[in-house]
């Protein structure tokens, strides 16, 4: 009965450090691709989105610095989610391969110019959008007469 139990402790232990290796390598390449910079970036970009609207001209910077810093301080919950969605869709090795390209000189360069071409993309489909509205509400207006 010892050794059952003995045998079933290191099949739970070598899973668990097991998995937490995966957890880990996750997290390495969460950093590696520039992940959490890169949400920081969409958090600021829908931040300065909300700054610029009428409705909210008057709210006053204290406020704004106060939820940008619960937003990146709520990462961490967000990572959690993340790890498991990663561990779902990628096989560990997989993962240790994408760190190597992240960390590779054409990962990083992918890297440090996602972040502009994320804020270009953004301010593009926003006037994309903001376009196509109205060519469909001057449509509408007209079809309506």
């Amino acid at each position: 009965m010892k050794k059952i139990f003995f045998l079933l402790m290191l099949i739970l232990f070598t899973y668990t450090a097991k998995s937490q290796n995966f957890d880990d390598d996750v997290k390495h390449l969460m950093k590696a691709s520039g992940s959490e910079t890169n949400i920081n970036s969409v958090v600021t970009l829908m931040l300065n989105s909300f700054k610029g609207q009428e409705l909210y001209k008057n709210i006053p910077n204290e406020f704004w610095a106060e939820i940008s810093k619960e937003i990146k301080e709520s990462y961490l919950v967000l990572e959690d989610k993340l790890i498991v969605i990663y561990k779902q869709n990628y096989s560990h090795e997989e993962i240790k391969a994408l760190i190597t390209f992240y960390e590779s000189p054409l990962g990083k360069t992918l890297i440090k110019k996602l972040p502009l071409v994320l804020s270009e993309s953004y301010k593009a489909g926003s006037d994309w959008g903001r376009e196509l509205g109205e060519k469909v509400g001057k449509k509408l207006l007209e079809k309506k007469d």
